[in-house]
């Protein structure tokens, strides 16, 4: 959970040693939330995780505005080692 709530949350460029690393989720908060926001952040979503967390294979991924300057993301997924599931949710917001 640790894994992919610090993919989810890292701004790429904020680790030196992976300058690609990271979604970077915040500086979305302050475009206005649209499809095409959602697809954009969905898709690099699908694209770190299968990158940095391999062994993790999303089931659902829900986004959202909660209000102006947050967002709701909620991701399930399962570990392919173990086959343990869990439920990732995170309210984002720009305070």
């Amino acid at each position: 959970k640790f894994n992919v709530k610090n993919i989810i949350l890292t701004t790429p460029g904020e680790r030196i040693t992976l300058p690609r690393f990271g979604v970077g989720v915040k500086a979305a908060l302050f475009e206005p939330f649209t499809l095409d926001l959602r697809d954009i952040l969905r898709n690099r979503i699908l694209e770190q995780i299968s990158l940095y967390t391999p062994y993790v294979a999303l089931t659902e991924l829900y986004i959202n505005s909660a209000s102006q300057g947050s967002m709701h993301i909620r991701i399930s997924y399962i570990i392919k080692f173990g086959q343990i599931t869990d439920t990732l949710e995170l309210n984002v917001s720009n305070i």
